[in-house]
């Protein structure tokens, strides 16, 4: 392989490209959106999983493009063997949507709706206030917290995660369906 077959990206003029970002069994590859380029990465892929005995998970692995024509974008995927892509609301890293501009309301229904499954999975209309505090605390708080490490929320979409949890507090429990409030939820919000 040619030093310098695949330039990479630069994010900014101050400082240098990058081709890749690793995270545990993450990678991330950057490169230009070319055929030569594809097939640096290919032979990169191939050595990799020659070398140390891993495979790729084509079902994980997806291509990512802007500012490139479709034609050339189904080039590369085709020799990568990889599905394709050439809109920016696909591009995810990590799980993050990977975006242009202000963060839209779009990109927080898939949190959400973890939020509403964990809620619906975990029995909730059996556990005690003090269970569901526990669950609400300890594991529905932390779901928003990692794209909000990336993405700002709209306060549409605070305001409707307050009202999931704020809901699943005070609905019920051990069959006693009260929908009232016992403690204002800025005093639950607080740190422990």
């Amino acid at each position: 392989m040619d030093s310098g077959a695949i330039p990479g990206i630069k994010a900014t003029r101050c400082v240098n490209p990058i081709n890749h970002a690793l995270f545990e069994d993450d990678s991330l590859l950057l490169g230009g959106a070319s055929v030569k380029i594809s097939k640096a990465f290919k032979e990169i892929l191939q050595q990799f999983c020659l070398i140390t005995g891993a495979l790729i998970n084509k079902r994980k692995s997806i291509v990512y493009g802007w500012n490139v024509d479709h034609p050339t974008m189904l080039r590369i995927s085709c020799m990568l063997g990889f599905p394709g892509f050439d809109k920016w609301e696909k591009i995810k890293y990590l799980g993050l949507p990977l975006i242009l501009g202000p963060s839209s309301s779009s990109l927080w229904v898939e949190v959400i709706n973890k939020i509403k499954n964990k809620i619906a999975y975990s029995g909730g209309q059996w556990l005690t206030k003090a269970g569901k505090l526990v669950l609400i605390k300890a594991v529905l708080f932390a779901l928003p917290i990692f794209q909000s490490s990336l993405l700002l929320a709209p306060m549409s979409i605070t305001n409707q995660i307050s009202k999931i949890l704020r809901n699943f507090l005070s609905n019920g429990g051990k069959g006693n369906h009260n929908n009232f409030h016992l403690v204002r939820w800025k005093i639950l919000n607080r740190p422990l």
